[in-house]
């Protein structure tokens, strides 16, 4: 499909599925299919502490992000042309409290930012070989 520009630079941080977190918010979506984001943010919540141990449906990984040009397709979906690929992107704006931050630097608490998108890959291991690196991700709950 012809794809449209929409922004010349956007900020596209690499991101990934918490397994467990998307589980059960699926399990959530299939019981209310009406439910807004925000419903689903403040029923992940509730859960946290007793079988989630995240409310994240994504992870961002924060601290290394591209710079790059955003389209949409004849199907309102934002993409990204990356290595001559088009890759769906996701909204951190339109995500909100279902995505929480992850960082190579063990120093700093990182914040979802409040802007920009992120690709989201199969999981952890990809981005770990996307960055040709044996990295420990730090994880920050109230981020």
């Amino acid at each position: 499909m012809p794809l449209v520009k929409l922004f010349s630079q956007v900020d596209v941080y690499d991101g990934w599925p918490c397994a467990a977190t998307l589980r059960y918010a699926q399990t959530l979506i299939q019981q209310q299919p009406g439910a807004s984001l925000q419903v689903l943010e403040y029923a992940l919540r509730q859960a946290q502490g007793n079988w989630l141990e995240y409310p994240y449906v994504w992870w961002v990984l924060i601290g290394r992000k591209r710079v790059m040009p955003l389209f949409k397709d004849a199907n309102q979906h934002s993409f990204i042309e990356l290595n001559q690929q088009r890759h769906l992107v996701h909204s951190l704006r339109d995500t909100q409290g279902l995505v929480g931050a992850r960082t190579l630097d063990s120093t700093s608490t990182p914040k979802v930012p409040r802007v920009g998108y992120f690709i989201c890959w199969e999981n952890e291991d990809k981005i770990m070989n996307l960055l040709g690196k044996d990295l420990v991700i730090k994880c920050w709950s109230d981020a």
